[in-house]
């Protein structure tokens, strides 16, 4: 968990007096690549492919042979039970672990389903593996995209970049209700499908391993200023803004 802000500080207090001095937009030198990572993470959470799950279970889990309800049932069930060790472990593994740990998961569980419902058929066997990887897969996300994009953006962001990264999750959200059933469709991908949503969990696993730092054990003061840009660096870049 990050913890109080000490008032002791002195590397972090230097940065936030650097970052009131020039402005707290979301797109100043100072907050600009926290904004970006903010606002990356959240359009990931959306083309990971959760709300294709969320909206569309019911029709997913009828192309198998499992009743509607049934279905809807068991991914609810999975988005309540796997968010709760979540929580404990948030404070164990820390968030850029955790993330890329269950992106990965996610990634591997459509790869599975793609592969035992185009690749390899199994009969009845392969409509069981569908649905426990679709369970896999939403337990996957509330371990790891679900609670930790949130706390991440309060945690690094400014307000106007939560604003941002917010309208950015919703567009994107829009956007995958609306093309996924279409892309589900045996005239267009089908069951590929979960493959294009496999390929951008993955692209997400790589963005966090190249943008996202480690929050677990910093004060507020640490994780406001962590992706601002430090020493002569933050004057050369308002140096460069103000030209």
């Amino acid at each position: 968990m990050v913890k109080d802000s000490p008032s002791d500080d002195p590397e972090a207090l230097s940065v936030l007096a650097k970052k009131s001095k020039s402005g707290n937009g979301p797109c100043s030198a100072a907050n600009r690549m926290a904004t970006f990572v903010g606002v990356s993470l959240s359009i990931f959470q959306q083309f990971c492919g959760i709300n294709a799950f969320i909206f569309y279970s019911g029709e997913i889990f009828k192309k198998v042979g499992t009743p509607q309800a049934v279905g809807v049932f068991l991914v609810n069930l999975a988005n309540f039970v796997f968010v709760l060790p979540a929580i404990p472990l948030l404070g164990i593994m820390g968030r850029r672990t955790m993330m890329i740990v269950f992106t990965t998961v996610m990634f591997v569980s459509l790869l599975v389903m793609v592969v035992f419902t185009e690749w390899v058929d199994l009969g009845n066997a392969s409509n069981i593996i569908e649905v426990v990887c679709t369970m896999i897969f939403v337990g996957a996300f509330e371990m790891s995209f679900g609670p930790i994009l949130w706390l991440y953006l309060a945690e690094i962001c400014t307000d106007q970049a939560i604003a941002l990264a917010v309208l950015a999750n919703w567009t994107s959200s829009l956007i995958v209700g609306q093309i996924t059933p279409y892309m589900l469709s045996d005239d267009w991908l089908g069951n590929y499908t979960f493959l294009v949503y496999g390929g951008l969990c993955a692209c997400s696993t790589l963005f966090i391993c190249a943008f996202m730092k480690e929050t677990k054990g910093l004060t507020e003061q640490q994780c406001k200023v962590l992706y601002a840009p430090k020493d002569d660096t933050f004057e050369k870049e308002e140096e460069a803004d103000d030209k």
